[in-house]
C-alpha cells in the first residue's frame, strides 16, 4: 500500500496533470493510517507509475466529507459527479477496511438473496403474482440487498444501524415514500440473523438474549444445518402447543403439513401469546416446511402480513437453507442474477459503478420532486453508494410537492373547472335558444313561397 498526503490546492493540481508523485510505501504500517483536517490522503494498492495509472483511494477526515465534496463540485469541473470516478471515503471507514475485517462465507451470502426477493415482494405491496414477476431493479432497492453487500466484507451486526441510517437518508433525500416494512423492523430481522451465526447460548443468560428464549439458538441451528432442532423448537414454541406439535407433522404428506400449519397459525393469531417477532419466526419456518423450500409459496407467508409482518422474510430465509431449495433459479434465475451481482468481494481500488455516493449526494441540488441534478445511467433511477462497495438503487421524482404548492394547484384546478362549467352552460343556453327559434319557424311556416301577387 502506497500513500501520499497533500493539501486541497495540490490535489486539484494533481487532478489536472495526473503526474506520478513520490508515494510512500506503508504496506507494513496500515494501522497508523491518518490524515489531517483540510488535507486528502491518496492510497494506491501498488506503487503508482505512468505505465500503471491506477486511480487512488481518496481518504479525508470524517468531519470533512461534506465540505470536500462541496469543494470539488466548485473547483473540479472535469469530474462530475466526482464520486462516480473516484472512491472517496472517511478516515474511520478506511481504518476499518484496512484492519482486514472478515466477511461471511459465500455459500451463506448467496442464500441471503432469497430474503432480498421476499423484501422486494413485500415492499411492492404483494402486487406481483409471484417471484417471477419481481423485477431485478426492485431487489437492488431493498435494505436487505445493502446488508448482503456489507456483510460481504464485514460479518459484524454492529454496523447495521449505521448502514440503516445512511440507506434511509439517501432514500429520504430522493423523496421515497413510506414502506410497508419499516427500516426498524428490517434492522431487527438482520441483527437476529447475523447474531445467530456467532451466538453461543452458554455465554448469555436468558435475560441478555435479545429475543424470546432459544430464538438465536433456533435460527443458528437452521442456518448452520444442525440435524436436530427439536430442543430449540420447544423453547421458542413454549405456551403454543399446536405450533410445537406442528414440527412433528412437517415430515408427513402435504395435506398433513397444510393442516398442521393452519392450526398453528390460528393458535398464534387467536391466543395472543408470544411476541410478533418470535411468532413471525415460527410462522415463517412452518411455511417454509410446507413449501418444501420453494419460494413459489411466498404468498403463503405474505397472507399473514401485516399481523406477522416479518413472516415472509423468515419464510424466504428458511426456504433458502432447506436442502433442494429453488431460491437460486426460480423466477427466471432471479436469485442467481442477484448472487452474481452481490456475492464476491471486489477490490476497494476498483472504480465505483454507482452514479454518486451518499456523501456527495448531500451537496447536490435536488428539485422539489426528488430528482437530483446530476448525470446518471437511467433517468428514472439512481444508484447511490451508501458505504464503500455498498450501493442501493432508488427511484427518483416521486416526492410529493409541499402543502403550499398543493393548495395552489387545487385552487387553480377549481378555477379551471368553474370556467369550463360556465362555458358549458353558455353553450347549452345558446343551443336551447337556437332550438326554440327553429321550432317557432316550423310552427308558423305555411311551407309556400312568399312573393308578389300577379295583378290582373
Amino acid at each position: 500500500m502506497y500513500t501520499l498526503s497533500m493539501g486541497r490546492k495540490d490535489f486539484v493540481s494533481w487532478l489536472g496533470d495526473r503526474i506520478t508523485l513520490p508515494a510512500r510505501d506503508n504496506t507494513a504500517k496500515s494501522e497508523i493510517l491518518d490524515v489531517q483536517s483540510g488535507e486528502v490522503l491518496l492510497v494506491w494498492s501498488r506503487k503508482p507509475t505512468l505505465k500503471t495509472p491506477e486511480p487512488p483511494l481518496i481518504i479525508v477526515p470524517d468531519a470533512d466529507l461534506v465540505d470536500f465534496f462541496a469543494f470539488v463540485s466548485t473547483y473540479v469541473g472535469s469530474y462530475k459527479p466526482f464520486s462516480a470516478f473516484f472512491n472517496v471515503i472517511g478516515l474511520g471507514v478506511a481504518r476499518r477496511i484496512f484492519n482486514k475485517v472478515q466477511g461471511l462465507p459465500e455459500d451463506i451470502l448467496s442464500r441471503f438473496v432469497a430474503v432480498v426477493i421476499a423484501e422486494a415482494y413485500v415492499q411492492m405491496g404483494g402486487k406481483k403474482a409471484g417471484v417471477a414477476d419481481v423485477p431485478v431493479s426492485a431487489c437492488f432497492g431493498t435494505f436487505s440487498d445493502s446488508v448482503i453487500q456489507m456483510v460481504n466484507y464485514d460479518d459484524k451486526s454492529d454496523q447495521i444501524d449505521e448502514l440503516a441510517d445512511r440507506w434511509s437518508e439517501a432514500r429520504d433525500l430522493l423523496g421515497g415514500e413510506m414502506l410497508p416494512l419499516s427500516v426498524e423492523e428490517l434492522i431487527g430481522f438482520w441483527k437476529l440473523v447475523l447474531d445467530s451465526l456467532t451466538y453461543s447460548s452458554k455465554s448469555y443468560s436468558l435475560l441478555q438474549e435479545p429475543s424470546a428464549p432459544g430464538t438465536l439458538d433456533f435460527i443458528g441451528a437452521v442456518l448452520l444445518g444442525r440435524k436436530s432442532i427439536t430442543l430449540e423448537w420447544e423453547l421458542i414454541t413454549e405456551n403454543l402447543p399446536a405450533s410445537r406439535n406442528a414440527l412433528k407433522l412437517m415430515d408427513g404428506s402435504r395435506e398433513a403439513r397444510v393442516r398442521a400449519f393452519d392450526e398453528a397459525i390460528t393458535e398464534i393469531l387467536v391466543s395472543g401469546r408470544g411476541t410478533q417477532s418470535s411468532n413471525s419466526i415460527i410462522a415463517g419456518y412452518l411455511a417454509a416446511r410446507v413449501g418444501g423450500g420453494s419460494l413459489q409459496y411466498l404468498s403463503l407467508a405474505y397472507d399473514l402480513f401485516p399481523k406477522l409482518k416479518l413472516a415472509p422474510l423468515w419464510f424466504a430465509l428458511f426456504s433458502a437453507f432447506t436442502p433442494g431449495s429453488d431460491y437460486i433459479f426460480i423466477g427466471d434465475s432471479l436469485g442467481r442474477r442477484l448472487a452474481r451481482e452481490r456475492v464476491g468481494r471486489r477490490g476497494f481500488w476498483e472504480i465505483s459503478q454507482s452514479d454518486i455516493s451518499l456523501d456527495e449526494l448531500r451537496v447536490v441540488s435536488i428539485d422539489d420532486v426528488g430528482v437530483p441534478r446530476t448525470r446518471r445511467l437511467r433517468q428514472s433511477t439512481i444508484e447511490v453508494e451508501i458505504f464503500p462497495k455498498v450501493s442501493a438503487t432508488f427511484r427518483v421524482g416521486r416526492r410529493k410537492v409541499n402543502d403550499d404548492h398543493e393548495v395552489v394547484l387545487k385552487n387553480r384546478n377549481k378555477e379551471i373547472r368553474y370556467l369550463l362549467d360556465k362555458i358549458s352552460s353558455l353553450l347549452e343556453t345558446k343551443d336551447d335558444r337556437d332550438l326554440h327559434a327553429d321550432r317557432s319557424r316550423e310552427k308558423y311556416s305555411t311551407g309556400r313561397k312568399v312573393g308578389r301577387q300577379k295583378e290582373f
